[in-house]
């Protein structure tokens, strides 16, 4: 249960109370980044600036666990701008993990948020708010293969984890019209 508790995803209103609570570049540049990406900290840290293609919107994620990269959209503006301002200064990203934990645990305790703000929470919350469709930068919900695509899991039963967070996804394919 504290598991669960500790790994769901950010509720709409923790999502707008981070952004409001937001008072350095830092903060910024991993809040945003890393909640519309949904990718990995360690992948978060090692991205450069070659790896970013703003104007196709993706960038490249070279994968440590196998020899295959991947493509994760970068559909979102706020998160482009981001990281183009943060790569006309340096590349890569850079710092530590441990240094960016707790950037963001700081940042959800000035926001009220109840448990620890992690990448990983904020990984779980890309996947569940593109389910939904949430994201004012998608034209709609994403299909779960291509969410699958972009986190990088190489089973469908790992991404399907999130389906329980998003109503009624469970039974979409069921409904009549």
């Amino acid at each position: 249960m504290a598991e669960e508790f500790r790994r769901r995803p950010l509720d709409d209103w923790e999502i707008a109370a981070c952004e409001d609570a937001i008072q350095t570049d830092h903060e910024r540049l991993a809040f945003i980044v890393l909640l519309h990406t949904g990718i990995r900290i360690t992948e978060f840290i090692r991205l450069r600036k070659e790896d970013v293609y703003a104007r196709r919107e993706y960038a490249v994620i070279r994968s440590l666990k196998s020899s295959r990269n991947r493509q994760v959209p970068l559909t979102s503006p706020q998160a482009r701008t981001l990281l183009e301002g943060w790569f006309s200064v340096r590349s890569p990203i850079g710092y530590s993990a441990q240094k960016w934990q707790t950037t963001l645990r700081r940042l959800g305790k000035r926001a009220g948020i109840t448990r620890v703000l992690t990448p990983h929470v904020l990984r779980h919350s890309f996947a569940t708010q593109c389910l939904r469709g949430s994201f004012s930068w998608l034209s709609g919900p994403v299909d779960i293969r291509s969410l699958q695509q972009a986190l990088g899991h190489s089973s469908l039963s790992v991404t399907e984890r999130y389906l329980v967070y998003v109503e009624g996804m469970g039974l979409r394919g069921f409904r009549s019209s």
